[in-house]
């Protein structure tokens, strides 16, 4: 074979890995209608995304449109903030308000060579009487026992005692309920065994009310099967199993996603690199519910079948740059559409925003920084009203103005740097951009760049003020930071002043940019200062004596 036609196949292989990788459908999943509930019902949802830095991916929480107690419940497009996932689930599965994440299986590191496929949960519960979820356990998601000898994950459901997976293992088709810790076999029909084997396409696991069903597709034949919850727990379950032609069954050849709810099967075909075609089996004939455009190449495909509702989130792959074009333009970066189950109609379809403005990460920071400002509270009570400052001679405080700008100046320059050390320390971009993205407040990601702008603020102003009296954005202003003493000063030369020391300079800069409110007092204090020049017996100052000059100048 010629080197050039080796290099031609190489080429077009790669291409198509790229062109699929670009198109990948991350995992989803909703709660189902419980048995007994009345339709619609309080439905949570939970999607995968690919984190807005690039590094990792987000779980993220779609709370209920619709409240059990007749409440609003939240709109729809919002989102609540995720918890970071090194690796991307390969399924997940949701009852009420929880939610099973399944990994694909790995090496146990045991003699035999076997491996096993990790489970992890996580649950919601609302906040007191408000509208605000919180998530159990906070910061982290509860390890379930893993799943010896993974095999292949064909269909993954749940219901209130657990999850219920639907595996083949070793040319074996098992269904497996997780019970008392553990995970047990499930009698599976021989005649449902024997259609999953010979399948063609993806199966359809779903809870939908006291049931659990199972679509298998092959060609044109739409078989299901069906058993209650109750007996399949038992030792001797009452399976049900039917097979018919469906009429455009066999042109479904993408990647297609099954969700029964209330007896009706509804597939979403996703053959289009840009369109959602979402179908519903009615009788012998697959009759089109809705299409849905998706503008991103990244998407998720969620449901809240207790709602009624699919779910997409689409967005764009982390590595396309950011500039000010894209981050403000309408579709970018993450789109929500939420359509029907029942009729298809088009409920939301715009960009994705956070439901509440806080999220987990911001509530611990907002914190922090309020025990901050009360033990900065408590350090000027303790000391009591400052006195008279006395400024060495040839020096007047600066103005409020002034040091508006240089402060400015400084934080423009530490949002320039920002990126650049975050890339050097983490996988993340910290593109001072993103923080108009949503996602990233839903991330948690706004929380580290804004963390890392302020850590440079205060390590420049530091240092640079210690070194040499001003801060870069003081030297463009004219301005500098001096040491002063309360009290009556000791002579010194006219224009001569002593430079803060380090500590001083510190104290001054974490005050100002960590408790930035609190600094920016001094542009109403009758002083001129703002705490942490008090603190730090320190003052902005500026040069007067030139002014002196061209006065006296006849």
């Amino acid at each position: 074979m010629p080197v050039w036609f080796r290099i031609f196949i190489v080429t077009i292989t790669l291409i198509a890995y790229g062109s699929a990788r670009a198109h990948a459908a991350l995992p989803g999943a909703g709660s189902p209608l419980r048995s007994g509930e009345t339709y619609p019902g309080a439905a949570h949802a939970w999607a995968v995304l690919p984190a807005a830095s690039g590094r990792g991916y987000l779980l993220v929480h779609l709370p209920p449109r619709t409240a059990s107690d007749g409440r609003a419940g939240a709109a729809a497009g919002s989102v609540r903030s995720g918890y970071r996932l090194e690796e991307a689930p390969e399924s997940m599965a949701a009852f009420g308000e929880r939610v099973y994440l399944f990994f694909r299986p790995k090496p146990r590191g045991d003699a035999q060579h076997t491996t096993q496929r990790a489970v992890f949960a996580q649950s919601v519960r609302r906040f007191a009487r408000s509208e605000m979820w919180v998530d159990e356990p906070s910061g982290r998601l509860e390890t379930v026992a893993a799943i010896p000898d993974g095999g292949d994950l064909l269909g993954a459901a749940a219901d209130e005692r657990g999850p219920i997976v639907l595996l083949e293992r070793a040319g074996n088709i098992e269904l497996l309920a997780l019970l008392e810790g553990s995970w047990r076999n499930l009698t599976l029909a021989p005649e449902v065994a024997s259609a999953v084997r010979v399948r063609s396409g993806r199966i359809g696991l779903s809870v939908d009310g006291a049931m659990l069903r199972i679509a298998i597709r092959r060609g044109q034949e739409f078989g299901e099967a069906s058993a209650t919850l109750e007996s399949l727990r038992s030792d001797t379950p009452m399976w049900s199993f039917a097979r018919r032609d469906v009429q455009g069954l066999s042109a479904l050849t993408g990647a297609t996603q099954l969700v029964c709810s209330l007896g009706r099967w509804t597939i979403a075909d996703t053959i289009d690199a840009s369109r959602i075609t979402l179908y519903v089996v009615d009788g012998s004939k697959l009759a089109t519910l809705s299409t849905i455009d998706v503008p991103h190449s990244v998407r998720t495909i969620t449901t809240q079948p207790a709602a009624g509702r699919w779910i997409v989130l689409s967005t764009q792959t982390p590595s396309v740059a950011r500039d000010m074009t894209t981050a403000f333009a309408q579709d970018a970066p993450t789109r929500v559409t939420e359509v029907s189950l029942l009729t298809g109609e088009v409920l939301y379809n715009d960009r994705l925003y956070a439901a509440s403005p806080l999220g987990t990460n911001e509530f611990r920071v907002l914190a922090i920084l309020l025990m901050l400002a009360m033990a900065m509270v408590l350090v000027l009570v303790l000391r009591g009203q400052p006195e008279a400052v006395h400024l060495p001679d040839g020096f007047a405080l600066a103005e409020p103005g002034r040091r508006l700008v240089a402060g400015v100046l400084d934080i423009g320059l530490a949002c320039l740097l920002a990126p650049r050390v975050l890339s050097m320390t983490t996988a993340s971009t910290g593109d001072v951009l993103a923080l108009f993205d949503p996602q990233t407040w839903i991330s948690g990601d706004a929380v580290r760049i804004l963390l890392a702008i302020t850590l440079i603020g205060v390590v420049i102003g530091s240092l640079t003020e210690w070194l040499f009296g001003r801060s870069p954005g003081k030297l463009i202003t004219d301005c500098e930071v001096v040491a002063i003493l309360n009290g009556a000063p000791e002579p010194q030369p006219t224009g001569v002043a002593a430079r803060p020391s380090f500590s001083a300079c510190l104290i001054r800069n974490g005050i100002k940019w960590f408790l930035s409110p609190v600094a920016l007092l001094a542009l109403f204090d009758d002083t001129g200062r703002h705490r942490g020049d008090q603190i730090a017996r320190a003052a902005v100052v500026v040069d007067v004596r030139e002014d002196d000059d061209v006065d006296e100048t006849p």
